[in-house]
């Protein structure tokens, strides 16, 4: 803290605690914040594989998101990350209230990208945090990477997908979400329209034929937004759904009539004639091509 208070507070752009153990009473972690918040030029905040230690017991990560929260702290904060944060040598989710996930979302204008990754937090963080997104209009980037997501969560998440137009994309990669969660939020995208990127790589219920998966294929036939859904590897030249990723990046290039096979080569070259591309563009512009179009091998 009383380094923090002898630095200029325009000059800080980004702050970055990494594989250190923050020691302190109360008192002391609120003398900490109030540090942080000084530098009023700050625009991110990481604390990545920190231990957060506090003496009496109580919650130290809770002093510092509700600090940061506080109406006019940090106005040009916008990127915050947790990455691996523990307390007490413990999982951060024990710790840290919902309410002050919740409230950091709700209250931090200026935030535009959030990311919480390997937290192991529970259905009611996750719960509080979706409903504060209903209402946000600033955050564009969520990534909850390993944060132990079930399908109850996923639920919320999903219906705050309803809800919420600003959000553009949100990692949900590594967690544990089963075809409940995955049916919902496929239904979800059948409302929104602005999400561009979902990332469920590693949950490992979502498999190619599974209900989950087949919910998410038969949504993608109708969202015209979504660019990129990554679930289990699988080679886009082989899946139906990669055909319909392929058809929202590049609409439009296809809804262009006028197009010849001379642009064709030429868009062809620009994607360093990659076999995939010409493929899912030949089955989407037939007229382009005499032949029978083929997978590739």
């Amino acid at each position: 803290s009383a380094i923090l208070l002898h630095v200029n507070p325009d000059c800080i752009k980004s702050l970055s605690f990494s594989q250190v153990a923050l020691l302190g009473n109360d008192r002391e972690f609120e003398d900490f914040t109030l540090s942080l918040i000084s530098l009023v030029g700050l625009q991110q905040l990481h604390l990545i594989d920190c231990c957060l230690l506090n003496d009496l017991g109580v919650l130290p990560l809770d002093t510092i998101l509700n600090g940061i929260s506080t109406y006019g702290a940090l106005p040009n904060l916008n990127h915050i990350e947790l990455y691996a944060v523990d307390i007490d040598r413990e999982p951060v989710g024990s710790f840290l209230s919902p309410g002050a996930l919740a409230n950091l979302v709700r209250y931090k204008a200026s935030l535009t990208k959030l990311n919480l990754e390997d937290l192991t937090l529970t259905d009611a963080h996750i719960v509080e945090l979706a409903r504060a997104m209903e209402t946000n209009r600033t955050l564009m980037i969520l990534k909850l990477w390993g944060c132990a997501v079930l399908d109850r969560g996923m639920t919320a998440i999903a219906g705050m997908l309803e809800r919420n137009k600003w959000l553009l994309q949100l990692d949900l990669s590594y967690n544990e979400i089963g075809d409940d969660g995955c049916t919902a939020v496929a239904k979800s995208l059948y409302v929104n329209n602005t999400l561009k990127s979902l990332k469920l790589v590693r949950n490992e219920s979502i498999s190619n034929g599974s209900k989950g998966y087949r919910a998410l294929l038969e949504m993608m036939k109708w969202n015209h937004v979504l660019e990129e859904l990554l679930l289990q590897p699988l080679p886009e030249s082989d899946s139906d759904l990669g055909f319909y990723l392929f058809v929202n990046r590049h609409r439009y290039l296809l809804e262009n009539e006028n197009i010849t096979r001379v642009q064709l080569v030429d868009t062809l070259h620009s994607h360093n004639n990659d076999i995939t591309f010409l493929y899912h563009f030949l089955k989407a512009k037939p007229s382009l091509c005499d032949i029978e179009v083929r997978k590739p091998a």
